[in-house]
């Protein structure tokens, strides 16, 4: 945590500054320092050399945010998305009492649930329990911990400078600035074989008490050969200023991750950057949830490496108010045989704004390939806009690959016959909007589909409400 007199005015985020990194040299030093007390701890068993490696790596990752700045609108991958105008945003410095926030229900209704908890990066959960087969490492343990899968520095920073030289194209110079200032994050890696049974919940919150003007985490997920694991990730923001959260999943061989992630932002900034390696025969499932997001910005990216992968994907957004919700997908076909299959949903209400922009790429050579993707927006103002935008780069002669898209409103004739069966204007929005909702829902892992059917319930009564209520 910076000291108090550390604290910054969001306003000197400026994308045009002569000197972009100013707001974040106080974060950047009390970072250094950090890692330097760290590895002067006991616990860490590192090599003599880490710390200089790693330090040498954050300071060119600074080097490269300064040339690059921050993403402008001239890039494909962010043109629905005015960025200055959201970082000249005075922030607002509430402080919400969310008591009944998704993330203080969802990890009491499974019993046979395991829960890893982190406040502003800070653990706070006690790990004594973990399933077996799983291992949890934090950073910078994972790649200065010489027993670490990942023990290796100097191999494990240029695994870091590859990957985020393959995203700064969807993701800008935002994240070299993310990984110049990281200092919080973890490795959690499942044994090659294990099929863990219990659920694992990630819960993150932001509170409104951090000083930092970007928080960054760093969440690594690496699924051995034959393994499968439920995870689920809970983020609820309160921070003040930006956070940027990069969650990098490695899949080996016949590997099967189910991911449930739900996001309540609380009319904050926030970077959200996922990536995905898929070896051969390997499985995601994928369901992700976002409400109540003030700026919100996402970038997935999957690489499918291995012959005959598969991913679903599906998203189901909520914007109200201001809220503006970017989504950008990017599926890479490498291999034979791979399989996509990806649906955007987004209901907008008042002055919201959505984007879906979903590529897919089919290499030479990855024949056999099947891909479908499918936006489809709702809205319900006439302020209100979705914008939508799939792509498609074929370089295989035999392959099935469909896109398509759709914006439009309630039907009248619907809302019309159940308005004549007795029921009101809100209430029969609610209805219709609630059918628009269930095939995701459905994908819900069993025990948590009462739940979620209730948390989207209230979202869509906030959507439908004259006093455009708050999110859970």
């Amino acid at each position: 945590m910076l000291h108090t007199n550390s604290k910054i005015n969001i306003n000197s985020l400026q994308i045009n500054s002569s000197d972009l990194f100013s707001p974040f040299e106080n974060e950047f030093n009390e970072t250094t320092r950090q890692l330097n007390e760290d590895f002067l701890k006991p616990s860490l068993n590192s090599s003599a050399s880490a710390l200089e490696d790693i330090t040498v790596f954050r300071k060119q990752e600074k080097s490269e945010f300064i040339k690059l700045g921050w993403p402008k609108r001239q890039m494909e991958s962010w043109h629905y998305t005015d960025l200055e105008s959201w970082l000249k945003m005075t922030p607002n410095l509430a402080t919400e009492n969310n008591d009944k926030s998704i993330l203080n229900e969802l990890s009491h209704l499974h019993k046979n649930l395991f829960v890893i908890r982190f406040e502003d990066g800070k653990l706070v959960s006690d790990l004594s329990q973990l399933p077996q087969g799983v291992a949890f490492t934090p950073f910078p343990n994972y790649c200065t911990d010489l027993h670490s899968p990942w023990g290796d520095t100097k191999k494990t920073l240029e695994k870091f400078s590859q990957l985020t030289t393959q995203l700064e194209k969807e993701h800008g110079g935002i994240i070299h600035l993310h990984q110049a200032l990281s200092s919080k994050g973890f490795l959690l890696s499942v044994t090659a074989g294990a099929k863990i049974s219990v659920p694992i919940i990630i819960e993150h919150h932001l509170t409104s008490q951090t000083t930092l003007p970007l928080h960054t985490f760093n969440q690594w997920v690496v699924l051995g050969e034959d393994s499968s694991l439920d995870l689920y990730e809970i983020q609820c923001n309160k921070a003040p200023f930006l956070s940027s959260f990069w969650n990098h999943f490695e899949l080996h061989k016949s590997a099967n991750l189910n991911l449930l992630r739900a996001q309540d932002p609380l009319e904050r900034r926030q970077f959200n950057l996922l990536s995905f390696a898929q070896e051969q025969e390997s499985q995601i499932n994928s369901i992700n949830f976002i409400s109540g997001s003030g700026l919100i910005r996402e970038s997935w990216v999957f690489d499918q490496i291995g012959e005959n992968a598969s991913l679903l994907w599906e998203g189901l957004n909520f914007a109200k108010n201001k809220d503006h919700i970017d989504v950008r997908t990017v599926i890479n076909h490498r291999s034979p045989m791979g399989k996509s299959e990806q649906l955007s949903r987004n209901i907008l209400a008042h002055q919201s704004r959505s984007i879906f922009n979903g590529k897919i790429l089919i290499a030479r050579g990855a024949q056999q390939v099947q891909t479908r993707q499918l936006s489809q927006n709702l809205v319900l103002d006439p302020q209100a806009e979705a914008n939508t935008k799939p792509e498609l780069e074929v370089y295989a002669d035999n392959v099935k690959a469909t896109h398509g898209a759709t914006v439009g409103q309630l039907d009248q004739e619907q809302l019309y016959y159940l308005m004549s069966r007795g029921l009101t204007v809100h209430k029969a929005k609610e209805l219709l909007l609630e059918g628009f909702c269930l095939s995701t829902l459905k994908l819900v892992p069993q025990k948590l589909q009462s739940f979620f059917h209730k948390w989207i319930l209230l979202q869509l009564k906030n959507l439908t409400s004259k006093n455009r209520g708050s999110s859970l």
